[in-house]
C-alpha cells in the first residue's frame, strides 16, 4: 500500500499518544510522513470519564477510517497469543511475556509501562467483535492491522539508537539541532541524530520540532509502505528468536511469533519530509 499509518499508542491519561501517516510519492523513492494534530485516539482522557462507550466507539470509527485508506501499526502488542489464559507454562517468564517479547528484550505486554495501551487497543477489538460488519477489524490482524516494534526495526537497522528517547529535535536553518529534554546528554542526542540521518527526514517548515514520540510514530508506519525485502520475513524473524531463546538457556512449545508482526531491517527511502496536520 502507498498509505501507512503508525499508531504510537500511549494511556488515556498521559495524552502522548502519536498518529503519523506515512505517503510514498509517484516515483515511490520519497515520503510524506504528516503528524495529526487530532482525533480520537490523540485525546487525553480522565480516568472517571462516564461514558467509555462512546470514547471505544469514537476511536474505532477512527481506526476504520484509517483502513480505508491503508493499512495500521501500532506499536503495542496485539495477538497476545496464550497472555492471560491458563495453560501448562514451561517457565515463569511465559506468564507475562510471549516468546518474541523475551526474546527482543521487549516490555512485557501485561507487566510493565505497555499494560496500558494493550488494555485500551485489546477493548477497541473487543468492542469491535461485538458490533460485527467493518467494526470487526480483528480480523485483520496480520492483514492490514499490523503489530510493530520500532526499537527492533532500528536494531535490526544497525542504528546505534539507544538512549534517544531523552531528546527532541528543531528544524533550523535547514538542518536538525538536537536538544537534550532534561540535562545536557550527548549520547542521547547522537542516537537523535543517527536516526534522524537513517530516516533522511527533513521538516517542511523552520522551527518544526520533532520529539521522540513523533519519531516512534513515523517507524511504526515504515512497515507498510517499504519494499518486501526490506522486511525481515517471518522465517528470519522466527529464526532471531529461536537464537535469542537459546542462548538465554529457555525453550518454549508456544508459537514463536505472534500474529501480524512487522519490522524492518533497511529503509529504501531518498528523503522523509515531516509536518503536522
Amino acid at each position: 500500500m502507498d498509505v501507512s499509518y503508525g499508531i504510537d499508542l500511549a494511556g488515556y491519561s498521559t495524552g502522548k499518544t502519536r498518529i503519523a501517516r506515512l505517503q510514498k510519492d509517484a516515483n515511490g523513492s520519497d515520503v510524506h510522513a504528516s503528524l495529526l494534530t487530532s482525533g480520537a485516539l490523540l485525546k487525553k482522557r480522565d480516568g472517571n470519564h462516564k461514558y467509555f462507550q462512546t470514547i471505544i466507539q469514537e476511536e474505532l470509527d477512527e481506526l476504520v477510517g484509517f483502513l480505508k485508506e491503508g493499512s495500521i501499526y501500532v506499536d503495542i502488542p496485539v495477538d497476545l497469543q496464550q497472555l492471560g489464559r491458563w495453560r501448562a507454562f514451561e517457565n515463569l517468564w511465559e506468564q507475562t511475556n510471549r516468546p518474541i517479547d523475551y526474546a527482543l528484550n521487549a516490555m512485557p505486554p501485561l507487566a510493565d509501562r505497555i499494560g496500558s495501551p494493550v488494555a485500551r487497543f485489546q477493548t477497541i477489538l473487543a468492542y469491535g467483535r461485538t458490533l460485527g460488519g467493518a467494526y470487526d477489524i480483528s480480523k485483520l490482524v496480520g492483514k492490514t492491522i499490523f503489530e510493530t516494534y520500532p526499537a527492533a526495526s532500528l536494531k535490526f537497522s544497525n542504528i546505534k539508537a539507544q538512549g534517544y528517547k531523552n531528546s527532541t529535535a528543531i528544524w533550523q536553518d535547514g538542518a536538525w539541532v538536537i536538544k537534550s529534554i532534561t540535562k545536557e546528554n550527548e549520547p542521547s542526542q547522537q542516537a537523535f541524530s543517527r536516526i534522524l540521518k537513517w530516516l533522511c527526514c527533513e521538516a517542511v517548515s523552520e522551527g518544526f520540532e520533532l520529539t521522540n514520540d513523533d519519531l516512534d510514530a513515523i517507524i511504526a508506519a515504515l512497515p507498510g509502505i517499504v519494499p518486501a525485502q526490506c522486511l525481515i520475513g517471518n522465517q528470519e524473524l522466527e529464526d532471531i528468536i529461536r537464537r535469542h531463546l537459546e542462548e538465554k538457556q529457555t525453550t518454549t512449545q508456544q508459537s514463536l511469533l505472534p500474529n501480524g508482526f512487522a519490522i524492518i531491517k533497511h529503509q529504501p527511502f531518498s528523503r522523509i519530509t515531516v509536518n503536522r496536520g
